[in-house]
């Protein structure tokens, strides 16, 4: 949300970009559940919601309909007459952000690490503290865990993102497009974790990582063992016991496989990425100036010779900042400076191009109160923000507004989102991305 957003401007952006009739259908139908409290952090005397504002605005709106979008507000009409809607609520009160984030964990995954929130989204939020800088002696006090758990989540994720960039059939790529999906208890618990079976996929734990075969040998066996779950061929009923999952293996007939990479250096170094990956063609460039070279090799954030033609001081300043910073060493840094640029960038271009009048008519609201989303699907459409992308630059846009880290606003991303780890390699990807966009955005 926009910072100088008035009440009723923020519950009507939450109308229109977030899924609130779902969650207000089970509110009318089942009630408000203590579960549902929102969590506050104090800012000072001054309370502000940490995590839950979706939740209060489909309170708000049940109880006065007229303040959501008028598209929805007979639905919401027909919801509140079903129940009776809380006027007043609980809710759970942090001292500051970082007590706010364990309340948050403790919520999602109660009893320790095993419920509510999915393995690899588990796995995710640790390494995402590992890589803050967070000790495991930390982690495991914060959460009441167990060093075991923090190892096994740090293997978990790589494994996960090793089968990322196996040869999937389509119906496997769908069990990794959702981490929530990833047949976890099947493949990692039955297959990876015991010793027998782990040994004959050449896959090794140690202290520093998952070490794996070479890409060439252990990708295609990924590719095949997640298309059997995919197809039920095996399920934890049919690989239950140590003689099932030997068993299985031996059918698959694996030729010797040996521990030899870490898993990390093959994701790093890998052409395949959890995003599209396009590279800015001369066809998206406009005509006069070049397009900046890939930028998959450097480690700042944007290359030396990129051009902003779009006379608006502070995001020059952005640029030049952007040129300076390291991924490698300022990952989050550079996370956050892409994604507040490219939403700068697209506004900028807005105004140069005097597109405001048009888009607002055609979303209705003022272009400052339009989602990154919206805006981005717009680009990809080529409608009322047709800035002359090439296909691939659009398959990596429908990427990213999609399913990617740019459906979700800037807090989501960066704080809650279990899905995108921020590191240097996602980070790198993001940008690849990213970096078609910029360009056609800014160009006059």
């Amino acid at each position: 949300m926009h910072a100088g957003m008035s009440e009723a401007q923020v519950i009507y952006a939450l109308c229109e970009n977030a899924a609130i009739l779902p969650f207000a259908k089970r509110i009318a139908t089942t009630g408000w559940a203590p579960v549902d409290q929102p969590v506050v952090v104090m800012d000072g005397r001054r309370p502000v919601v940490y995590e839950g504002n979706r939740r209060l605005c489909v309170l708000k709106v049940l109880r006065n309909p007229d303040l959501a979008p008028k598209s929805k507000r007979t639905s919401l009409r027909k919801l509140a007459s079903r129940s009776q809607i809380p006027s007043k609520i609980r809710v759970a009160v942090a001292p500051d952000e970082y007590q706010a984030e364990i309340f948050i964990y403790g919520k999602h995954a109660q009893d320790g690490f095993t419920l509510r929130w999915r393995p690899i989204s588990q796995a995710t939020f640790i390494v995402q503290r590992l890589a803050t800088g967070e000790t495991p002696e930390d982690i495991a006090r914060d959460f009441e865990l167990k060093a075991e758990d923090i190892a096994r989540a740090v293997m978990a994720l790589e494994f996960f993102r090793l089968c990322a960039i196996a040869p999937l059939s389509p119906s496997a790529r769908r069990l990794v497009e959702d981490p929530d999906s990833f047949p976890y208890s099947t493949v990692f618990e039955r297959l990876v974790v015991p010793v027998q079976t782990r040994n004959k996929l050449g896959l090794e734990f140690t202290p520093t990582g998952l070490k794996c075969p070479p890409p060439e040998a252990i990708l295609p066996v990924l590719a095949k063992i997640l298309s059997d779950a995919a197809d039920e061929t095996i399920d934890t009923r049919k690989l239950h016991d140590e003689s099932q999952q030997i068993g299985y293996l031996n059918r698959l007939k694996l030729p010797p496989l040996r521990a030899e990479k870490s898993v990390a250096d093959i994701i790093a170094s890998s052409p395949q990425a959890q995003l599209p990956v396009p590279t800015p063609s001369r066809k998206a460039a406009p005509p006069g100036r070049s397009t900046p070279k890939s930028t998959k090799a450097s480690s700042k954030l944007l290359p030396a010779n990129f051009v902003c033609e779009v006379a608006q001081e502070k995001l020059l300043e952005i640029i030049e900042e952007a040129k300076d910073l390291d991924i490698n060493t300022k990952p989050f840094a550079c996370a956050v400076v892409l994604r507040c640029l490219l939403e700068g960038a697209i506004q900028a271009a807005i105004r140069a191009r005097k597109l405001r009048q048009t888009v607002s008519n055609h979303f209705h609201k003022s272009p400052d109160f339009v989602s990154i989303g919206e805006l981005l699907k717009q680009m990809d459409k080529g409608g009322v923000l047709d800035f002359g992308l090439d296909s691939e630059a659009r398959r990596g846009l429908k990427h990213l507004y999609t399913n990617g880290p740019l459906s979700v606003d800037v807090l989501h991303l960066y704080v809650h989102n279990p899905h995108w780890p921020v590191t240097p390699q996602s980070v790198r990807q993001l940008r690849e991305a990213v970096l078609p966009v910029l360009s056609a955005a800014l160009a006059k």
